[in-house]
């Protein structure tokens, strides 16, 4: 027995051993890279082990940040704990429209109405999901994650990786900037991005805005009136603060605004940078406003602006009547899941921030058809 137990020890030594080393060499080979000029051409050193600075030494180091971000995606998305990771599903074959207010008057076995005692309003409360994991919809993000930290689902998460690598690659200036985290998946990602691949990672602030206690009940006749039910999309500004701390990635490059929209944004510090990448998840139109009227004056020509949820009939119609009230025509492109859209900004424009304190901080309806 104690042979065996000695034996057990050694190789819980051994295994610890290995992974320890295999962080050292990883951290190694990113880090010293940071301070290093342009790679020369010398391949092998005299002993046959590669050398830093050389191409194979170059292309080691482009495996290990891809190995890096492929293993960030899969985490924030809940694809690293599949066995355990369950989809909780409003609305398979429905519009988002449909889905969402079918679950606010129809709970079943996946939500509870609750009275909420603060305000005297019923809330949508989702226990833990009982259907299984569904891979075909996390790929579009038309489920809601059990241990994911994002809804954006892998269609989403990789245009917002390839939106961030074009803006590194354009020397695009500016900022990364969510406007409706949940459990800050995305931003996450995107910091691991812009510190992975962007030659300069501290120029870029990353800007992670949100309520943290959901969705505000609607100010307009021009929202339906169910988003501020449901408890599902409450997290607290410290357990997304602690979703960053467990990837290494909270720092003096990620700041927090925290409030709705309508009140935060005028106060939050990113009004006061450039913005290269605008990532807009509000679900409402009053929020989709707010995210446009305050912050697309700083969003920089040939800069991106996401749209996350397109598909919602309402967020849609924000995104089209500030374009229209503005007199501006962009490409908006769609994604592939029928969700998600994006376009880049190619002119520079003034907001009418008098309409938009007479028509939505005033709380009547906007009178664009």
């Amino acid at each position: 027995v104690s042979t065996q137990s000695t034996g057990q020890r050694s190789i819980r030594i051994a295994s610890l051993l290995s992974f320890v080393s295999l962080i050292l060499l990883f951290l190694y080979f990113f880090y010293s890279d940071k301070s290093l000029p342009d790679p020369p051409k010398p391949s092998l050193n005299t002993k046959g082990t590669t050398t830093i600075g050389s191409d194979s030494y170059t292309q080691e180091l482009k495996i290990w940040k891809e190995k890096y971000l492929t293993l960030m995606r899969s985490t924030v998305l809940g694809l690293s704990h599949k066995t355990r990771e369950k989809s909780l599903v409003l609305g398979i074959e429905e519009s988002a429209d449909v889905a969402l207010q079918k679950a606010c008057s129809s709970p079943s076995e996946l939500c509870t109405s609750e009275n909420n005692t603060t305000n005297g309003t019923n809330s949508i409360v989702c226990k833990e999901p009982p259907f299984p994991f569904r891979p075909d919809l996390r790929m579009k993000g038309t489920d809601w994650p059990f241990i994911g930290l994002t809804m954006v689902g892998e269609i989403r998460l990789d245009n917002l990786r390839f939106l961030l690598e074009e803006v590194i690659k354009g020397q695009t200036e500016g900022d990364f900037v969510e406007c409706g985290v949940w459990r800050g998946g995305a931003s996450i990602f995107a910091r691991a991005v812009i510190n992975t691949l962007d030659p300069s990672p501290s120029q870029r602030i990353v800007w992670v805005v949100d309520s943290f206690r959901g969705l505000p009940l609607p100010r307009t006749k021009l929202d339906r009136d169910f988003w501020h039910k449901f408890s599902y999309l409450r997290v607290p500004l410290t357990e997304v603060q602690e979703n960053f701390r467990s990837f290494n990635l909270l720092d003096d490059n990620v700041k927090f605004c925290q409030g709705y929209f309508v009140d935060a944004l005028p106060v939050c510090g990113c009004k006061q940078r450039k913005i290269a990448l605008l990532r807009m998840d509000g679900d409402m139109y009053e929020s989709t406003m707010d995210q446009l009227f305050n912050l697309y004056e700083q969003v920089v020509v040939g800069g991106y602006v996401i749209i996350d949820d397109w598909v919602i009939t309402f967020t849609r119609k924000a995104v089209l009547d500030f374009l229209k009230l503005h007199e501006v025509e962009e490409n908006i492109i769609t994604l592939s899941d029928g969700v998600g859209a994006y376009f880049q900004k190619t002119q520079q424009i003034q907001t009418d921030w008098a309409f938009y304190e007479q028509n939505l901080i005033n709380k009547t309806p906007l009178p664009i058809t």
